[in-house]
């Protein structure tokens, strides 16, 4: 995969969209033979997803269509329709640069077709993350709940800091837990980020909120008035193995929504 700025437009180049090879890794986005993930999408730039001419083969044209889905996966919301525009070489993702599109999670889905003496098409689901920002208001945010950032490196035994926030329109009342998925790659119920492997139930990060009542080891509930902020203490209590990951996790009490933000120790080779 190849990346390069064009024009405000930050092109990725997907080598094994069209020739099935599992798993090209580089930067924050990944291809599978089943899935797009982009990680750290940036707000108020252009993504585009692109199929470079070494995949087509001579006599073939390639066209490709982006979708929103009808259903989500759980903690991914709907991007708008008009954020894609496609192209014969791929799909370009321009997220408005607004607050309202900072830590969010979305999920949509791109088709490639290659028109030839035999037609080949591929519709694989697209997972895009956007950057993480911390606002100290919640006036421009988007309605309902969530969390800043949503990804987080705790590399050593300091304590780290995220928030959550309600934006819903009243108090509400949020289960806040850690979810560490079943050890097994490519989980069907969350999506793992690049490079990591989910870390074990019962290993050493803890969670302590500045507000709430504690349930369990890493489980509290928390009440929070509309547009009320509050800050969430992460910390390692022991070395963590690299390349490990964990959910925290925000649920409403006596209504629907998930949201969650993703807890990393650090990959193998990455600075400390």
């Amino acid at each position: 995969m190849k990346r390069k700025l064009l024009g405000g437009v930050m092109v990725f180049s997907l080598y094994p969209i069209l020739s099935g090879t599992a798993g090209a890794v580089s930067g924050k986005l990944v291809l599978n033979k089943d899935k797009i993930a982009v990680f750290n999408a940036p707000v108020g730039r252009g993504i585009e997803m692109a199929v470079p001419d070494v995949c087509v083969k001579p006599g073939e044209s390639i066209s490709c269509s982006s979708n929103i889905k009808d259903k989500t996966r759980k903690g991914y919301g709907k991007p708008l329709g008009s954020w894609f525009s496609d192209s014969k070489k791929g799909g370009i993702l321009r997220i408005p640069n607004e607050q309202k599109y900072y830590n969010r999670h979305f999920e949509a889905v791109l088709t490639a077709r290659a028109e030839g003496p035999i037609a080949t098409e591929i519709t694989i689901p697209v997972w895009i993350e956007t950057e993480n920002k911390v606002f100290d208001s919640t006036a421009k945010l988007e309605k309902g709940f969530g969390f800043m950032p949503v990804s987080l490196d705790i590399n050593d035994k300091a304590k780290h800091e995220l928030f959550i926030y309600n934006n819903t329109g009243s108090s509400r009342t949020f289960n806040v837990f850690l979810i560490c998925p079943p050890q097994r790659s490519g989980s069907s119920l969350y999506v793992q980020s690049p490079g990591y492997e989910w870390l074990k139930e019962g290993s050493g990060i803890e969670v302590n909120v500045e507000t709430g009542k504690k349930l369990a080891r890493n489980r509290f509930q928390v009440k929070l008035f509309n547009g009320q902020i509050a800050g969430i203490k992460i910390f390692a209590v022991e070395t963590l193995p690299t390349g490990q990951e964990v959910l925290l996790v925000a649920v409403p009490e006596g209504g629907s929504g998930f949201e969650f933000a993703r807890i990393h120790s650090a990959l193998k080779g990455k600075n400390q």
